[in-house]
């Protein structure tokens, strides 16, 4: 925690597109991102409280693991898996295959997507 603003995480802008648009935009993909993983590696190195990106579904996989080297600590991913959930709502799906599906999804990106297992032990090197 940061001593002086109390701080436990920091939310950074660096390149990285956060949140869903709204309108018609909503629910379609993102654009992809790019990251300034020379920002990422100065505010790590100033700051001394860990870094969260937003926006990461929008983000290259080799831009994810390189941006956590520099010192993100976090990720959110949430435009994957609420595209997924609207899509299969829309399709008149039961809301139980909704969840599931959201399940699978979150599962295959951690195992498959990012290669993370047993995360409370991994370094990404």
């Amino acid at each position: 925690m940061s001593q002086k603003s109390g701080c436990n995480w920091l939310s950074i802008a660096v390149g990285n597109i956060h949140g869903a648009m709204t309108g018609s935009t909503q629910f379609k993909e993102k654009e992809t991102s790019h990251l300034d993983l020379e920002l990422i590696k100065t505010l790590n190195k100033t700051s001394n409280i860990p870094l969260v990106l937003h926006g990461g579904s929008a983000i290259q996989i080799n831009e994810l693991c390189s941006a956590f080297k520099m010192g993100i600590s976090k990720i959110n991913v949430a435009k994957d898996i609420r595209l997924l959930y609207h899509n299969a709502l829309k399709t008149k799906e039961s809301v139980l295959k909704a969840k599931q599906a959201v399940y699978d999804r979150i599962t295959w990106l951690i195992k498959d997507q990012y290669e993370i297992s047993n995360s409370s032990n991994t370094i990404i090197s």
